[in-house]
């Protein structure tokens, strides 16, 4: 009897999916405190195998939210599916569990009135299986500072077919300045753009052409990781023309009931 309820449970913990939890960071240590031990406790409490890698720029360059989401997915690519999680939202309730297809959790967030700023939101928290997201080449390695990386990411998804949809996550937002650069900014609006009309370009933007360097790497938590991560400004910004992105932004998300 024993070796057989043995066997059972071995076999339950061989079928779980391991989840991985990429954050990407820089110069928020009072958000990334508060952070982890709320999202640990939460998938403990969900029964969720997971390990979470925390992936800081290394350098002097303007924030690069995609390039660190491509490392944090590649570094842990013996996980089977992969949750990329904003360091400034703290999950109150959410469904972290396996998922097939893209799917978005930030569906209810504080900053936002409880809610989200535009129908077509993609960003703050998703999940992917590793399939859709190799299939899409991850992120953009070319936006550079603050916008539109992740409105880039649903519309790669839409690019290949590939359906998304969202949970109802509820976050509480932990305040910070965001900081703007304006030409950057204005440059991502113009690139993300054009991701709507040209199919091609995530095929040699992405996941597969991204470079970098593991700086460091140290535990700082029983479940986390911290991984300093070195690139340059190869990732170069493209400049492209302006359709609308009000129109893009609108493409709503699948809700299940």
């Amino acid at each position: 009897m024993f070796r057989f309820l043995a066997s059972q449970v071995a076999g339950l913990i061989r079928s779980r999916k391991k989840l991985a939890v990429i954050i990407p960071y820089r110069d928020r240590d009072a958000h990334l405190k508060e952070l982890l031990p709320e999202l640990e406790d939460l998938l403990l409490r969900s029964s969720i195998d997971f390990s979470i890698y925390v992936v800081e720029q290394a350098n002097d360059l303007p924030f690069n939210k995609g390039i660190l989401l491509n490392v944090g997915f590649l570094e842990s690519s013996s996980c089977d599916y992969f949750c990329f999680h904003d360091v400034d939202m703290i999950p109150l309730r959410a469904d972290y569990s396996y998922v097939r297809s893209p799917t978005h959790l930030a569906s209810n967030v504080e900053q936002f009135g409880w809610g989200i700023p535009y129908a077509g939101y993609f960003g703050g928290v998703v999940l992917f299986d590793k399939k859709s997201f190799n299939d899409i080449n991850g992120y953009s390695n070319s936006y550079w500072g603050w916008g539109s990386e992740d409105d880039d990411l649903k519309q790669r998804c839409r690019n290949r077919r590939i359906p998304v949809r969202r949970r109802r996550g509820v976050y509480r937002s932990l305040p910070h300045d965001r900081c703007i650069i304006e030409g950057l900014y204005a440059q991502n609006r113009r690139q993300f753009a054009e991701a709507a009309t040209d199919l091609h370009r995530q095929d040699t933007d992405g996941l597969r052409q991204v470079r970098y360097r593991i700086a460091s790497r140290s535990r700082i938590s029983r479940f986390a990781v911290h991984l300093h991560v070195e690139f340059d400004s190869k990732h170069e910004p493209i400049a492209f023309g302006v359709p609308s992105i009000e129109q893009l932004r609108s493409d709503a998300i699948d809700c299940p009931a």
